[in-house]
């Protein structure tokens, strides 16, 4: 498991509020499956009911991961755990589609066995074989579920999850619309709505998201797709506030953290953000953005020697893709060091990645004003 998705769980007592799945399966059905699988392991030790449910989500996550046989494993098991639970059978079919079809059919009829007329169950079944590319049976088991219950949401989800995947996100919308029309408390229809116009028409998603949330005030990942607008508009204030409530959860990412303390270095609250990079890179010391974002937060909090160090050791990793910001902080920096030959190279590869930019040339006017070299930044400011 990847250490950019490890886990920081700050208090028992906020997750023994939860005695079910609901949290978990929040959070996985709005994206964030390590977080969640951390809530299902915790209700490996409860009823067989919760056992079974938490061991399917397990098994999606897998999936989801192409850990195919661990997946399997999870849904065998919550099978055997608790039978009445038909969306284990319904992930081993999934599995078996590619190598055993005849199997895997038997799966699905095990689990449409338990309650014929289940209407999810058989859209999770559709889902099943779409994965697999038989849209026949996909749309035959789709058939079923709106014969047994078309005011299901599972199915409007579903719809326009395919939907989105044929670049038809307008359409999609609409049927995460009816989905949140058939039932107000299908908190991941919000989600996906506010998705598809994050890029489009943010105050849309913005009005998405603080519906659910004032419906449901404690659903935690409204909040940081709420802050992840906000950063997307340049309101960081507001990015701000939606994260520290996401947070105060106790239940996030290293990602979730890059995030928060990216929109607290924006809105120039360089302390506070230092004391979230210095979180995360406990956890995560490699983490790319960390290490880039720490670096401008020194210069930012005129901590030089200490970014410049940094810095200096973030220039060598060779896979990595530096952008025009990098150069220009390094630019800096080296300014501030007074070595000033190499902060006029590292400005002029800031100029060569991005010569649109003002502040690049005006730092390296500055950096030949402290050289004194006055013909450059005559030159340098009349082009601006």
């Amino acid at each position: 498991m990847k250490k950019n998705l490890y886990i920081i769980i700050l208090s028992f007592i906020a997750i023994a509020v939860y005695a079910d799945n609901r949290q978990g399966i929040d959070f996985y059905k709005a994206g964030e499956p390590t977080i969640a699988s951390r809530l299902f392991e915790k209700q490996l030790s409860s009823s067989p009911a919760e056992q079974a449910e938490a061991l399917y989500y397990l098994g999606e996550i897998a999936f989801d991961e192409n850990k195919t046989s661990e997946a399997l494993a999870n849904y065998q098991k919550g099978w055997t755990t608790f039978p009445d639970y038909a969306y284990n059978k319904v992930g081993e079919g999934k599995v078996l589609l590619k190598t055993d079809k005849s199997t895997a059919q038997k799966a699905f009829d095990a689990a449409i066995k338990i309650n014929k007329k289940d209407a999810s169950v058989y859209v999770a079944i559709a889902k099943a074989y779409s994965m697999n590319g038989m849209e026949a049976e996909a749309q035959a088991a789709l058939d079923n579920a709106k014969k047994y219950n078309a005011n299901d949401p599972a199915i409007y989800l579903y719809e326009g999850d395919l939907l989105i995947s044929k670049d038809k996100p307008g359409d999609a919308a609409g049927r995460y619309e009816q989905a949140i029309h058939f039932d107000p408390a299908c908190k991941e229809a919000y989600i996906k709505y506010a998705n598809v116009y994050q890029g489009v028409t943010p105050t849309l998603s913005i009005e998405m998201l603080q519906k659910v949330i004032s419906n449901y005030p404690d659903y935690l990942p409204a909040y940081c797709y709420l802050g992840n607008i906000y950063s997307l508009q340049g309101n960081y204030p507001k990015a701000v506030a939606a994260y520290k409530t996401y947070m105060a959860g106790g239940l996030y990412s290293t990602d979730n953290l890059v995030h928060y303390a990216s929109a607290l270095f924006f809105n120039k609250q360089y302390a506070e953000s230092g004391k979230i990079i210095s979180e995360g890179q406990a956890i995560d010391p490699d983490n790319f953005l960390l290490k880039r974002l720490a670096i401008y937060n020194d210069y930012e909090s005129k901590a030089y020697e200490k970014g410049l160090e940094e810095i200096k050791t973030f220039f060598n990793n060779p896979d990595a893709k530096y952008i025009w910001q990098d150069y220009l902080y390094y630019g800096r920096l080296l300014n501030k060091a007074k070595q000033y030959d190499q902060a006029a190279d590292a400005l002029q590869k800031a100029i060569k990645e991005n010569s649109s930019h003002t502040e690049i040339y005006k730092d390296l006017a500055e950096v030949y004003s402290n050289s004194e070299n006055n013909a450059e930044p005559s030159r340098l400011i009349h082009s601006i």
